[in-house]
């Protein structure tokens, strides 16, 4: 089993934090049991990424009918282990990504990925590549949806006189810009270019 727990999320930005990790080669009534323990006594995950192989099919069936607070996703790594590793270096070189630095099991996380692919045991890279993989897929497919989605929400709310707009003038690259606050995502943002979002300050 290769149990890494990330946090990522609107509040975040594009960042990932590494919170907890931990690596063990366990059959399928033990991974079934730690996956169960680590969620209710650590931190709690709000997405369980599973990789749809091996004994993690039926981890994954058997858990899905479970009350685990969490979504059960099955994962199926498209391409080799070197290509994903990859793909996934973007976020690492762009700074995006938080290791704990007083984690008792960070020097061994570290060695194994500066040194990938001579390594015995890669698990580390695994279970993080197929995290940060999956997030930029999600993301890329559904988070202009759920943007949009969120907009009309607060639209519809507005209009029922349940959240007051906020608007700032603020002068980007030479040009005054209105923007609005999207109080579901707690940033500013540019109405007439919704992509375009700044973060909440910290006296906003």
């Amino acid at each position: 089993m290769i149990s890494c727990r990330f946090k990522s999320g609107e509040r975040v930005g594009p960042r990932s934090y590494l919170l907890e990790g931990k690596t063990e080669h366990l059959g399928y009534t033990a991974t079934k049991v730690a996956i169960k323990a680590m969620n209710a006594h650590g931190l709690r995950a709000n997405v369980l990424l599973i990789e749809d192989k091996a004994n993690g099919s039926a981890v994954i069936e058997e858990l899905s009918r479970e009350d685990l607070g969490a979504s059960v996703i099955a994962v199926n790594p498209e391409g080799g282990k070197e290509s994903r590793a990859f793909a996934a270096s973007a976020d690492v070189e762009a700074g995006n990504v938080y290791l704990p630095e007083n984690a008792p099991w960070l020097s061994e996380f570290l060695h194994v990925h500066t040194n990938f692919p001579a390594v015995k045991h890669d698990d580390w890279v695994d279970a993080a590549t197929q995290f940060l993989n999956w997030r930029r897929t999600r993301v890329f497919r559904y988070g202009l949806l759920e943007y949009y989605e969120r907009l009309q929400a607060r639209e519809e709310a507005q209009a029922l006189g349940k959240v007051a707009l906020q608007t700032c003038m603020v002068e980007i690259d030479g040009r005054h810009v209105l923007l609005h606050f999207d109080e579901l995502r707690r940033l500013w943002f540019d109405p007439k270019n919704p992509e375009n979002t700044y973060p909440e300050s910290e006296d906003s």
